[in-house]
């Protein structure tokens, strides 16, 4: 009997010690570390907490991380918060930053339509996309069914596995339809995440606005209860009571918003203006609505989603499916690595690409070329380093290094994130949320020192880091002696044979010419320098015009530098100044994005450009540029255009009821019959008193845009008209004049 309660009692530590595995479990075998708290938030999440709201129709689908994320160390932007003259109002919409209103329909998709709307609007104005939310839905591997929910961590794992971005016309959406091909072809890269602090201060408010300003909309979260929510304002106000349980996108603000707006009245005017995924005929100006900054639950795990141009000659290196689903660590410093290979061909490694789980974080990063299986990173080569203002998901261009057919290689990173202790990102077990992740051993390990490794998948079963590399084929003469082939050429002290010749003893004194070769085999590294050049024309920026600039950096030898750091400063006529931190890419090039705030001013501008690099001399240049508000008017003047816009009414509504309101469809086209995608209207309305109002909307992907009219804009009998106008460049605008009839 002893010994079966022996046994009895060892089954059950055994088991209870097994229920931890992919929790919250601290390291195991006696290796220092462990996992971060999971957080309150998701402790306590429960499916009756996921649709809270008014309406039993509509559905959500925010799915709470794990655990806290870039809070910790933050002290925001480094330019003082009064040098920024934030306006008092702002809008993408304004800037036709934005793509259309989308209707997730009855499943919990909102996630998805938050992360694009957010991608979508970085790339405008210069590209238009429209990216599938249902293959993002779709393709997950978590522990719930598509129609369920999820999270912006869940979007950057499957962007960073070069899942998607998936065309909508390759995948278009369906509310019901929950399968998707994962071999359809991506569109673009991840370049980088940034999870941007909860704007629960007012330097943080400051900070997340002036991101939406300088990059585009951001991923946010909030709590729909509607019954918070001003129906004849759309102004919404949530004290706290609920939880988080839907994703939207903060594409503006207006600090005058008024209090008076919103059903509970929060202590002060102000509200951030919100995109939603409920369709246009919900909320005001086709699917928008205002959320104060008082609420607590709103402008909480922000995001912002930066693609890039898709590459087809990397190739990406990662264990980490599911992307971070914890942190780990003993501290603020740590190091981490995995070990990819063998590769097929001649490689070089490129680009790195990491998670910075808080703010402020300071990173190196280390290649070893010719892992050995030791277990030991003896042989690791510095490639890059630097420093991040936010937590996120960042990609890095380094020093190349090359990679010999058939040798595995390691990347590290050393990564220091003030006053978090658990600054390596994993993706690990956990129950409900990650219980696909799967490791193997010699996958990744970690440090504390740099020194004593700990190979993850002993620490925490089935963990892997969350770190990748990006290879390209070797470039021919890559690491290839034939330079130092020149040396050889000393073969000409042949010449010392003339000695034959004794009269000339003191000739053999001439073979001392070639020493000068070992200058060039044997370069000073303080002699390898970065040049910076300003490819675009600065004469070509307009004022109140957002700009791309591209900028380009080389080394002495005329060699694209990829990785460099670029310092950016534009002081505006004004004298206030704006500033920037770059990194160039893989053909050593940035893009600078100057906001229409930044060329808001008439006069000269001075842009400073600083460029730094680890193991380079470091430069400056300096240009500048002149700003004039007849500059546009004047371009235009010049340009006669015979391509007229063609609008037409597809409802052709002539009259309705006090008590019912109505949508207009209206679509807008070339003579080519071709669909003006997310192109400019202007709308105004004015009402049976002649009171008039003004709005900009923006037509879809097909062309179209919607006019809603609730039963409170109608509120008067008689005669309402509107007249819409195309406001598109490099067209002969139109206007379109309808009438209805209020009864």
């Amino acid at each position: 009997m002893k010994s079966k309660k022996v046994v009895s009692y060892a089954l059950a530590l055994l088991i209870s010690a097994s229920s931890l595995i992919g929790q919250n479990a601290s390291a195991y075998y006696g290796a220092r570390g462990s996992l971060k708290p999971l957080s309150s938030e998701f402790k306590t999440e429960t499916t009756s907490s996921r649709y809270n709201f008014r309406s039993s129709r509509r559905k959500t689908g925010y799915k709470p991380i794990p655990f806290s994320l870039g809070e910790d160390g933050f002290k925001g932007f480094r330019t003082p918060l009064k040098s920024e003259n934030l306006p008092r109002r702002f809008d993408l919409r304004d800037e036709n930053r934005v793509t259309s209103v989308k209707d997730q329909g009855p499943n919990g998709s909102c996630w998805a339509f938050a992360t694009y709307a957010s991608a979508e609007s970085v790339l405008l104005p210069g590209e238009k996309n429209d990216f599938s939310e249902k293959h993002l839905r779709n393709t997950h591997l978590y522990d719930w069914k598509p129609d369920e929910g999820g999270n912006h961590l869940i979007s950057t794992a499957y962007l960073a596995n070069w899942q998607g971005p998936i065309n909508e016309a390759d995948d278009p959406y369906s509310p019901f339809g929950f399968y998707s091909d994962r071999n359809l072809v991506r569109t673009k890269d991840l370049d980088k995440v940034l999870f941007l602090p909860n704007a629960d201060s007012y330097q943080n408010i400051q900070s997340l606005k002036k991101a939406i300003m300088d990059y585009g909309a951001s991923y946010t979260t909030i709590c729909s209860n509607e019954y918070y929510t001003n129906f004849k304002t759309m102004g919404h106000y949530n004290p706290g009571v609920g939880n988080a349980d839907h994703a939207v996108a903060i594409v503006g603000w207006d600090d005058n918003y008024s209090r008076d707006n919103f059903k509970t009245k929060p202590t002060s005017n102000g509200a951030w203006i919100v995109k939603n995924s409920w369709g246009q005929e919900w909320g005001i100006d086709g699917g928008y609505f205002y959320i104060s900054y008082e609420d607590a639950f709103v402008a909480k795990n922000n995001a912002v989603f930066f693609l890039e141009e898709k590459s087809n000659e990397k190739t990406n290196w990662g264990y980490d499916e599911l992307g971070m689903t914890q942190s780990f660590g003993d501290g603020e410093t740590a190091w981490f690595t995995n070990v990819f290979g063998p590769v097929k061909e001649d490689s070089d490694v490129v680009e790195v690409a990491f998670y910075a789980p808080s703010n402020n974080a300071h990173y190196e990063v280390y290649l070893d070329g010719k892992y050995n299986e030791s277990g030991k990173f003896e042989n690791m080569k510095k490639v890059a380093e630097g420093s991040l203002e936010f937590a996120g998901y960042y990609t890095i261009n380094i020093d190349k290094v090359k990679v010999t057919k058939g040798s595995k290689f390691a990347p590290m990173i050393k990564i220091t994130t003030p006053n978090n202790r658990y600054p390596i990102a994993v993706e690990t077990p956990i129950r409900n949320y990650s219980q696909k992740a799967r490791a193997l051993y010699g996958q990744s390990f970690y440090s504390f020192d740099g020194k004593n490794w700990n190979d993850m998948n002993r620490t925490v079963y089935n963990t892997n880091v969350c770190l990748k590399a990006f290879t390209v084929k070797a470039e021919e003469g890559d690491d290839d002696p034939v330079d130092p082939v020149d040396p050889v050429d000393p073969v000409d002290p042949v010449d010392p044979v003339d000695p034959v010749d004794p009269v000339d003893p003191v000739d053999p004194v001439d073979p001392v010419d070639p020493v000068d070769p070992v200058d060039p085999v044997d370069p000073e590294p303080a002699e390898k320098s970065v040049n910076i050049s300003i490819l675009s024309n600065l004469d070509d920026l307009e004022i109140n015009k957002k700009s791309l600039i591209k900028i380009a950096t080389k080394d002495e030898n005329g060699k694209s530098l990829s990785g460099s750091s670029l310092k950016v400063n534009l002081e505006k006529p004004d004298g206030s100044k704006k500033y920037r931190s770059l990194y160039t890419n893989y053909y050593g090039e940035a893009i600078l994005e100057l906001s229409n705030s930044d060329l808001n001013l008439e006069g000269e501008y001075r842009l400073s450009l600083e460029a730094s690099k680890y193991g380079y001399k470091g430069s400056k240049i300096e240009k500048t540029f002149k700003l004039t508000s007849s500059s546009e008017e004047e371009k235009d003047e010049d340009v006669v255009l015979e391509n007229p816009v063609i609008l037409k009414d597809l409802t052709n509504i002539k009259e309705t009821s006090r008590y019912r309101g109505i949508s207009l469809k209206i679509s807008a086209k070339n003579k080519q019959n071709q669909n003006l995608r997310y192109e400019k209207i202007l709308v105004e309305v004015t009402n049976p008193n002649g009171k008039k109002s003004n709005f900009t909307k923006y037509t879809d992907y097909y062309g179209e845009l919607l006019l809603p009219f609730s039963v409170y804009e109608l509120n008067n009998v008689g005669k309402y008209t509107v007249k819409v106008t195309s406001d598109i460049k490099g067209y002969d605008n139109t206007s379109l004049d309808l009438s209805i009839e209020v009864k």
